[in-house]
């Protein structure tokens, strides 16, 4: 598998017009995975804040790997888990660029994960987009662009397998759109034991989703919807951090 050409993190983020302050990073990408973007650099902000050295952390679903590798930068010891083989390749490519290490495995969701191994933090960038069902793509087109009919389709599953790897008083990090109802998953969140601390931003929606502003708004629930502003379509997108209390999991 061969990498394009090798770019700093800062020429990613130029294109979004984000002031984030990030480690340095060299990301290649290997054809067919997933490029950092703005949701990407969200979700590196938040973990930044609080992965520490000797923390285990675990990025579910990691593509180019690039919150695998600045979780690594900062002294934790790392897992990252994809379905698609070529982004695990790719994110061990990336963590040799780097000199960090990384235990990428391949498997969906939570299956590489061993019985026993929890995290101290898991944070996860997986798709979150609602697609119309006669929408068709390659398989792993449809993973990174295409969550079902409501945008949950693998969000919810993630969501309820978090508490059995994370520990108690760990941290889970994950961001989605509107399109699949951020009240929804704060309410499923705390639902699970976690404390909820969410920040919503508002950006112009990509092209994928711009391409279903139609079917978001005949079929989605009214909190849901794109909106006009300065004439252009726009989302918020919800990004979430969570702390678990396994006591009050419990109680519920």
């Amino acid at each position: 598998m061969k990498g394009n050409k090798i770019k700093s993190i800062k020429e990613y983020m130029e294109s979004y017009g984000l002031e984030i302050e990030l480690p340095d990073m060299k990301i290649s990408l290997f054809e067919g995975v997933y490029p950092p973007k703005l949701d990407s650099f969200l979700l590196a902000k938040e973990l930044l804040e609080v992965v520490k050295e000797g923390h285990r952390v675990l990025d579910v679903g990691t593509g180019s790997g690039i919150l695998a590798i600045l979780a690594a930068k900062k002294g934790a010891s790392v897992v990252a888990t994809d379905i698609h083989l070529p982004s695990v390749k790719c994110t061990e490519y990336n963590a040799s660029l780097n000199d960090v290490k990384v235990d990428a495995r391949t498997g969906d969701l939570f299956e590489p994960i061993k019985n026993g191994e929890t995290f101290d933090i898991i944070v996860s960038n997986m798709t979150a987009l609602p697609t119309p069902p006669d929408e068709q793509h390659d398989e792993y087109i449809t993973r990174t662009v295409d969550a079902g009919p409501d945008g949950r389709k693998y969000l919810d599953p993630l969501i309820s397998k978090i508490p059995k790897y994370l520990k108690d008083g760990g941290c889970f990090i994950t961001q989605h759109s509107n399109f699949a109802n951020i009240e929804m998953t704060k309410e499923r969140l705390e639902s699970f034991g976690f404390d909820v601390r969410l920040k919503i931003h508002e950006y112009q929606i990509g092209k994928a989703s711009g391409k279903r502003v139609d079917y978001f708004i005949n079929h989605l629930q009214k909190n849901c919807y794109p909106f006009i502003k300065d004439e252009k379509w726009f989302q918020r997108i919800g990004v979430f951090r969570c702390h678990y209390n396994e006591l009050k999991e419990k109680g519920n």
